[in-house]
């Protein structure tokens, strides 16, 4: 396995329309493929000020490029939900790749950063897919993974329960909500904790230009 790093420089996203306008911190915390018309599903986190809220939401719904729009919870500025978007094109390209995306940040400069976990297969179709999309992108790093046992006795269960009930398969056999329900957790907890046992996983990777050679 490996963990890779990539700017991307999506044509058109809705987060463009939030993050610069708001001054917000946009976080893709999972997506999924759609069955049809070539959508994804995501699982997002705003971070706004708590003033600016209510104009977000608004902004959200009136997007045409959303819909479904799903609001799970509002909280000290912190909102996250889930909707479903067919504009981006890197976004549905990474959603049927196979790897497993750790983080998505937009930077400043409008470039968006994702972190991911995903084998050999599974990271050269996503970059020859996005190549092919004619997607923008820098490949920021590439490290093989191993895997040190540092994970609490909770976050092993859950990762091993998300592994077992299909969660890291693709095309996915249980998706984050029904995974959460089943674990009595919220979708932003257990994302959450998904995404913490996911860095302690990957601290010690272990750099090597053999490891980079080998994906090209």
């Amino acid at each position: 396995m490996f963990e890779v790093e990539l700017s991307i420089t999506p044509q058109r996203a809705w987060i463009h329309n939030i993050s610069p306008k708001y001054q917000a911190v946009v976080k893709i915390l999972d997506c999924k493929p759609v069955k049809r018309g070539g959508a994804v599903q995501e699982l997002f986190e705003i971070l706004v000020p708590e003033d600016q809220v209510e104009a977000v939401l608004k902004e959200l719904k009136s997007d045409p490029s959303i819909r479904g729009l799903e609001v799970i919870g509002v909280k000290d500025g912190r909102i996250t939900g889930s909707l479903i978007s067919h504009t981006c094109s890197a976004c549905r390209v990474l959603a049927s790749s196979g790897c497993f995306l750790i983080s998505s940040t937009l930077n400043r400069d409008g470039t968006i950063s994702w972190l991911m976990l995903g084998n050999k297969s599974s990271i050269k179709k996503l970059l020859n897919q996005l190549e092919r999309q004619g997607v923008r992108f820098a490949l920021k790093k590439i490290e093989r993974a191993r895997t040190p046992n540092m994970l609490t006795k909770r976050q092993e269960e859950v990762l091993l329960l998300a592994y077992e009930l299909g969660y890291f398969d693709q095309p996915r056999r249980i998706d984050l909500h029904s995974l959460a329900s089943m674990l009595k957790l919220s979708p932003p907890t257990l994302s959450e904790l998904l995404r913490r046992a996911q860095k302690k996983v990957i601290t010690e990777y272990i750099k090597s230009k053999q490891a980079q050679r080998s994906i090209k």
